[in-house]
């Protein structure tokens, strides 16, 4: 007995995961995921120690353990915090891991959906295929993950089609044979500091514009390649099931923050483990991440910010006070055009009025990226951001 308590205390978060998978998998249901796959991606970091730890799928899926840990209690809280609101509990409660609904668009693959949960049931012979599962009042809450990475802004058909439009329009369209949900939720879960910082991501942009003009939606969804097949069709009237539509943000922290204690003793240790982790890896990347833009704020900030443009129009006689005067303020500047999309525009400005700075720009950008010791840094760059930079690499 003192021998496998002494195995147990020891046993990676890897290792106690995989003791507790029959368990867990009661209450999470893993679609395209393999459980073997996201068991050796925890192990590998355990074993690294790496900070720059920005798997969105791996954090995605121990929030969905931590959850399942505590039954269909687990799965009521996560519920409430996604959707804002207490709700209906299907039948068999459970967490949906990287599921298929069926595509809404003829020239599309399926939309690869994060985690859901809510009146869902598995479709067909599919072991990744979903579909709304008949029940008094449906609903369902579908989530895009975003740890470090920005939404695709276009698919193979459609160049403007960005990612979460995608995610809303499937949660629109999501039935069975004819039949919708009565109440449709779709979350944007990332860190907390991407919620509330001026940070320039395309997801907040998109996010912010079908929040507060619902119409933009139906907009954007504007396609003749519209489904129709036996016991699908794309819904007649999609403004009606718009009206339904829930948009809400949550941040990661909370989520672990909020992860209910399991009752069952066993479970606890793997439970203490969960935390311990995202305090290690998941933390960090947010302090690292705070501690720079504290770094930036003293040299100036975004609510300090003073525009390139402006400083360089009073030196605009002089080449080379100009030049001395853009190769001083471009770190502070790019480090506020990474959350701020005017002091993005300011530094457009500025390569487009003075072409001579473009090399300037660029050689600043790149060291940039090199000072944050981080090789993966351009995850932290905004599409917008980083064709910018692409566009001057162009034209230099």
């Amino acid at each position: 007995m003192n021998c496998e308590m002494d195995i147990k205390d020891s046993a990676s978060l890897a290792d106690l995961l995989d003791a507790r998978k029959n368990d867990i998998e009661h209450y999470l249901y893993l679609g395209k995921a393999k459980w073997e796959n996201l068991s050796k991606k925890i192990r590998r970091q355990e074993i690294s120690q790496s900070i720059d730890f920005k798997d969105e799928q791996i954090w995605t899926f121990l929030l969905a353990c931590g959850y399942a840990l505590s039954g269909t209690a687990g799965v009521r809280r996560l519920t409430s915090i996604l959707t804002g609101s207490e709700q209906i509990e299907p039948p068999q409660p459970q967490i949906w891991f990287e599921t298929l609904p069926i595509p809404p668009r003829v020239k599309e693959g399926n939309a690869n959906i994060d985690l859901a949960c809510g009146s869902i049931s598995n479709r067909g012979s599919t072991k990744s295929g979903i579909q709304l599962e008949n029940m008094k009042q449906p609903w369902i809450c579908f989530c895009e993950m975003k740890f470090t990475s920005d939404i695709t802004l276009k698919t193979t058909h459609d160049n403007n089609r960005n990612q979460l439009i995608r995610v809303i329009e499937n949660a629109l369209c999501f039935q069975n044979s004819g039949n919708y949900a009565d109440k449709i939720y779709v979350s944007l879960v990332t860190p907390d500091f991407f919620h509330y910082k001026k940070m320039l991501k395309e997801y907040k942009v998109k996010f912010e514009k079908y929040r507060d003009n619902p119409d933009s939606i139906k907009q954007d969804l504007i396609n003749i390649d519209k489904r129709e097949q036996p016991c699908w069709h794309y819904p007649k009237d999609i403004s009606a099931l718009i009206n339904k539509l829930s948009l809400n943000w949550v941040s990661y922290e909370d989520l672990f923050n909020q992860l209910p204690v399991p009752t069952e003793s066993d479970f606890k240790q793997l439970f203490q483990e969960i935390k311990l982790f995202w305090e290690r890896f998941g933390l960090s990347l947010g302090d690292w991440y705070q501690g720079l833009l504290a770094a930036e704020a003293r040299a100036g900030g975004v609510l300090a910010y003073a525009p390139l443009m402006q400083k360089l129009k009073e030196s605009a006689q002089d080449a080379g006070e100009r030049k001395r005067v853009a190769i001083n303020y471009l770190p502070i500047a790019l480090s506020c055009a990474l959350q701020n999309d005017e002091c993005l525009q300011d530094i457009k400005n500025v390569a487009e009025a003075y072409p001579d700075l473009i090399s300037d720009i660029l050689t600043s950008a790149i060291n940039l990226r090199k000072d944050k010791h981080l090789s993966s840094w351009t995850n932290y760059e905004s599409n917008l951001y980083k064709d910018f930079i692409k566009k001057l690499e162009n034209q230099a």
